[in-house]
């Protein structure tokens, strides 16, 4: 998914040179991600499962219990671990995949990119999201049913 803000210089376009984008404010693309993240309370006995488009809006959210619910009952508002999707769609089911995992394989998750078990939204930074490992896309062996 793409949004179009206004910027400068514009992009290439082929509509360029023919007149189409006279009088056109320049324009750049960004492209939206969706993120399935992982919280926890203070003693790290709790664990949420959730997705959102603004991971940085949503730790606020949890940090400053806006909205009712688990997050906000059990005070879970450590950043964990976090994987980007392209779709709110493909986010969603990697949600739900999750949030029906036992507790160790989500403890698994959070220990391979952080073994330490810190939390991860005082460092959030662009690097930190834009990491091949934190996209959602990318091999990665699943907890046997078994």
């Amino acid at each position: 998914m793409y949004f179009i803000l206004n910027a400068s210089p514009p992009p290439a376009h082929p509509c360029e040179g023919r007149g189409l984008l006279a009088n056109a404010e320049p324009l750049i693309y960004v492209h939206i991600m969706f993120f399935i993240y992982i919280i926890s309370n203070i003693s790290g006995s709790s664990l949420y499962t959730g997705h959102t488009d603004n991971l940085g809006q949503r730790m606020q959210e949890h940090i400053h219990k806006s909205f009712g619910g688990f997050s906000a009952k059990y005070k879970c508002h450590r950043l964990m671990w976090f994987e980007t999707h392209p779709t709110r769609e493909a986010a969603f089911t990697r949600e739900r995949q999750i949030k029906r995992w036992k507790r160790e394989w989500k403890l698994n998750l959070i220990k391979e990119p952080n073994p330490s078990l810190d939390d991860l939204y005082p460092t959030l930074t662009e690097a930190a999201v834009f990491t091949p490992q934190r996209h959602g896309l990318a091999p990665r062996s699943l907890p046997s049913q078994g």
